[in-house]
């Protein structure tokens, strides 16, 4: 009777010892849960890290500071002013950013041609990676005043006015961004050439009519102050034809003579 208690003892024993190995195998093992668990645990992690900009602390969550806050909201507004009007060849001002270099932030405006409207993305934080604010414009398409051909054709219009009706006076684009490098600047593309120019635009924006097709977006232009770009004083400096002096006199036409418009 013993000798059979010893063998069912040890049998036990190691049919015990079996299961833990089977256990362990299936938890620890190449694939088993423990690993599956931890990936994923990690993809979690890298995922959140990503969208808030790399390796920042997860209990920080950058701010636009009030200053710049209230600049993008008036660009914003006086989008919508604009829109709202349904003016063309008029111009409206949004009283210009301030510096963005403290805070860092990017604002990115991007140009849906499938659904025929642009997104405002506004980022910061590290690598600017975070999305801070986000706002969608129907039926509108980002451009520049740049490059020869259409800033010859604009100053003659609209700043000399001349009795000239010339086309192109407005480049339209797919995307652009407005950031800090020493000072607020504006990236676009003219063809294959990338453009970095200083934005010294007094705030002003120009809305264009369109001549592409009468389905075509409203154009809303911004206004590069160098590198292809008006010159500085004839936007928002103190020429008698700069579009500063010309609202001052009473003489641009504006989409709104709403609050905004003038500096």
């Amino acid at each position: 009777m013993r000798k059979d208690a010893d063998v069912k003892t040890i049998g036990g024993i190691v049919l015990a010892v079996v299961v833990l190995v089977l256990v362990l195998f299936w938890f620890y093992g190449p694939g088993g849960s423990f690993n599956r668990a931890t990936n994923t645990a990690s993809t979690i992690v890298n995922a959140t890290n990503l969208s808030i900009g790399g390796g920042e602390d997860l209990g920080s969550k950058p701010t636009i500071p009030a200053e710049q806050e209230k600049a993008i909201l008036s660009l914003k507004e006086t989008i919508d002013t604009i829109i709202s009007s349904k003016k063309t060849d008029c111009f409206q001002n949004y009283l210009s950013l301030p510096s963005l270099e403290k805070s860092g932030i990017v604002l990115s405006f991007e140009y849906d041609s499938q659904n025929k409207e642009t997104l405002l993305l506004v980022q910061g934080g590290i690598e600017n990676k975070q999305q801070l604010a986000f706002y969608e414009f129907k039926n509108i398409q980002p451009c520049v005043i740049a490059g020869e051909e259409v800033t010859t054709n604009f100053n003659r219009q609209f700043l000399l006015k001349d009795g000239s009706i010339l086309q192109p006076f407005a480049q339209p684009l797919s995307f652009l961004q407005i950031y800090t490098h020493g000072d607020n600047k504006i990236t676009f593309s003219l063809g294959s050439e990338k453009v970095e120019a200083d934005l010294h635009d007094g705030g002003w924006l120009f809305a264009p009519q369109n001549y592409a097709s009468s389905t075509a977006p409203q154009l809303i232009c911004f206004f590069p102050t160098s590198d292809g770009g008006l010159d500085e004083e004839v936007v928002s400096g103190s020429e008698a034809s700069s579009l500063s002096q010309q609202s001052s006199a009473g003489v641009l036409p504006l989409c709104s003579t709403n609050a905004g418009a003038t500096e």
